[in-house]
């Protein structure tokens, strides 16, 4: 069936392209405080060019930091 043709397709391209992280590894978000707030400050950046990270960081972390900036941001 054409569904199934074009899903084992899409799957077999999976991971055989150019590594999107470009040879970056993935590391959690920096606990120390210099650290944590410039990765906050780039994550609150409104206006690019954008500053790159210095690693690839875990969804669930990027998510939870976002929560915790918008909390901070709505106290004001």
């Amino acid at each position: 069936n054409l569904w199934r043709k074009s899903k084992d397709e899409w799957l077999s391209t999976i991971n055989g392209g150019p590594d999107a992280k470009d040879g970056i590894e993935c590391q959690s978000i920096p606990n120390n405080r210099r650290e944590l707030r410039l990765v906050k400050d780039i994550m609150r950046s409104t206006r690019g060019p954008y500053q790159k990270f210095s690693s690839y960081y875990p969804l669930v972390e990027v998510v939870d930091l976002y929560m915790d900036i918008w909390s901070e941001d709505s106290s004001y």
